[in-house]
């Protein structure tokens, strides 16, 4: 369940990333972090669905945690700066 959970996250994310660096006013580079979001979650899908909850994990989980992290701080800041 948690395989395909960070799967299909990662994959609405990619999507989002589309859409948010085909939109004007927002930095594309946000869009691009976000699709590399989304694909660290896949990856992280990918690998809990073969191997469980294993080491190999760890790096695509702490990828998608800091890629999270930067991408909605940095489009936080943007939506604030455009008020």
């Amino acid at each position: 369940m948690r395989s395909y959970h960070s799967f299909v996250f990662g994959l609405s994310l990619c999507l989002f990333a589309v859409m948010l660096v085909r939109a004007s006013g927002v930095p594309k580079s946000i869009g691009y972090l976000m699709g590399a979001c989304g694909l660290a979650y896949v990856a992280q899908g990918w690998v809990l669905g073969s191997e469980g909850f294993s080491a190999a994990n760890t790096a695509a989980i702490l990828a998608g945690i800091v890629l999270l992290f930067s991408w909605s701080v940095w489009l936080l800041v943007t939506a604030w700066g455009k008020q």
